[in-house]
């Protein structure tokens, strides 16, 4: 029998050194009654996408509804500088790192007001439950990143971001090895945004609008309802410029991913953002479990794909393995 499910839409100020006092939004969907022990599901979008990739307002379509039919606690965040969260007046300040460091900041908050029973109206203390981060593309770098800084999880989900260098994507500099992070980063908002977002990095807005129409290719497997994509477009939201742009420089997370001392979860569509699965394995050699899933139905969206329904149930079915 399927749980009765509650969304709530939560404000939360936090305030991060790298950017001072922001207020972010969550989504808490959860059932009337978690199951004891049941894990607390910290959900991160990718660029272009905000709470709403998790639960898609389609049924069928909800990763968070899913998981709080079977007893789970879902916490799906708008990262600061998209959605309904802040935009700090510095864009520049909102990097990958400051992202994270606000992430943790709110999933630190939002974890301690549910063990105290007062972040949701009706859905009682929730003091034994372990978390664990998900996050799709950009935001799988996000919860590595956090992870790494602040220990925030027991465990992490990273789908579909590679810590590997994206094929195609960047060019290396004659001088690669050379370069410092500051002059890579340079290099990279110097030949990139044409080619990635049809517009040279001066022209690009701080909180840019992805092209979307541009990435449906990537972004959905064939076939994918037209109404599907439709409602996915409408919760199109806006990326911090300096973040998306260091998701492109190779092994940006790579130090942050060796560091990783929890029970990882890799999952990536057939269409995707890794040039090779299998190698994301090795960038992760501390972690003591690590679970790979190939999603043969699916692009880069997960969520959206005739797969969706087999990764929920392996995130679920890995949840309470490595939590047992």
């Amino acid at each position: 029998m399927r749980e009765q499910v509650h969304t709530s839409d939560v404000r939360v100020t936090v305030n991060p050194a790298e950017l001072g006092e922001v207020e972010m939004i969550v989504r808490v969907v959860a059932p009337a009654a978690p199951a004891e022990g049941a894990p607390i599901f910290f959900c991160v979008p990718g660029m272009s996408y905000g709470k709403e990739y998790f639960d898609l307002p389609i049924d069928g379509y909800s990763f968070a509804r899913a998981a709080a039919e079977a007893g789970c606690v879902v916490v799906a965040v708008d990262n600061v500088g998209t959605g309904e969260s802040e935009r700090p007046a510095d864009a520049g300040a909102v990097t990958l790192a400051a992202m994270a460091a606000a992430n943790a900041a709110v999933a630190g908050r939002v974890c301690e007001r549910l063990a105290a029973g007062d972040l949701v109206p009706g859905l009682a203390p929730l003091a034994s439950s372990p978390t664990i981060g998900i996050g799709h593309s950009l935001g799988g770098c996000l919860v590595v990143l956090q992870q790494a800084a602040f220990a925030s999880f027991a465990a992490i989900a990273v789908l579909g971001f590679s810590n590997q260098p994206l094929e195609g994507i960047y060019e290396e500099h004659e001088r690669e090895a050379e370069l410092t992070d500051a002059e890579r980063f340079a290099w990279a908002t110097e030949h990139l945004p044409p080619k990635l977002w049809g517009r040279p990095w001066e022209e690009l807005d701080p909180y840019f609008e992805l092209p979307r129409e541009n990435f449906h290719e990537l972004f959905y497997a064939p076939g994918t309802a037209a109404e599907v994509i439709a409602a996915d477009t409408a919760t199109a939201t806006s990326t911090p410029r300096t973040a998306a742009i260091e998701t492109t420089i190779p092994r940006v997370s790579a130090a942050a991913a060796a560091a990783i001392d929890v029970p990882v979860l890799l999952a990536y569509g057939a269409t995707d953002l890794s040039p090779d699965p299998l190698a994301e394995v090795a960038t992760y050699p501390a972690a003591p479990d690590i679970t790979l899933l190939r999603l043969d139905r699916s692009a880069h969206c997960h969520n959206l794909s005739p797969d969706r329904h087999l990764l929920a149930r392996r995130l679920l079915s890995w949840a309470d393995g490595v939590i047992a």
